[in-house]
């Protein structure tokens, strides 16, 4: 639910009326031009008309506040100063479960989350367990899989920027601005990995974030 604007007179109330029934009808008669066309008119009329009042409600506010300070009521400016520099309220995040069920309970949409994913990604693919037995592999020397600084240097060149960091939070800009001590690092982090054949647990975890998509009619 968008947040009511201060200074809304009674025609531009009955204006986010009107939208509201022209997208109602637009909704209903997705294919037909005239009545997208009528609802993108009035869209546009309400969008001019909310913009107007907000600006007039910060100079009523802009005023009373100077009213306050000339006549040096103190609790009332910085009152009113407080609820002008208000951050606006973060939307509460509601999530149904499979019986249809919403809720905002922050443990409870984490539920929901695991159990969908438990049941879309945590699967099991038919697969021959024995096919790699039957393979000859031939013995090598691990020396011939060391990895050289030139190839971390060479990966890390061509990283691609402005992209979301892992679980670690170590972006592809840190990586790039990190030089030679960074190349050091990952080059005896590498080769440890081959030796060992272990990887550091950080590699086995993953960031998921759920992006809410409008439907398009």
């Amino acid at each position: 639910m968008r947040k009511p604007v201060d200074g809304l007179d009674e025609e531009t109330i009955e204006l986010c009326e009107d939208r509201r029934r022209a997208r109602t009808r637009m909704l209903a008669n997705s294919t037909n031009d005239e009545i997208r066309s009528d609802y993108n008119v009035i869209n546009k009329a309400v969008k001019k008309a909310v913009k107007q009042a907000k600006i007039k409600a910060l100079e009523n506010k802009t005023k009373l506040i100077e009213k306050n300070f000339r006549e040096n009521k103190t609790h009332e400016l910085f009152k009113n100063i407080k609820e002008l520099e208000a951050k606006p309220k973060k939307p509460v995040m509601a999530l149904k479960d499979a019986t249809g069920k919403k809720t905002t309970n922050s443990s409870e949409i984490l539920t929901i989350w695991k159990k969908h994913y438990e049941k879309y990604l945590n699967r099991t693919f038919p697969r021959d367990e024995e096919i790699l037995d039957n393979i000859d592999i031939p013995a090598l020397n691990n020396d011939q899989f060391d990895i050289e600084k030139e190839d971390v240097v060479k990966a890390i060149k061509h990283l691609k920027l402005k992209k979301a960091p892992g679980h670690d939070g170590v972006s592809s800009e840190a990586l790039k601005a990190g030089g030679g001590p960074t190349v050091n690092v990952l080059h005896k982090l590498f080769n440890k990995v081959l030796s060992t054949n272990e990887v550091p647990s950080e590699w086995s975890k993953m960031m998921v974030t759920p992006i809410y998509k409008k439907r398009r009619y």
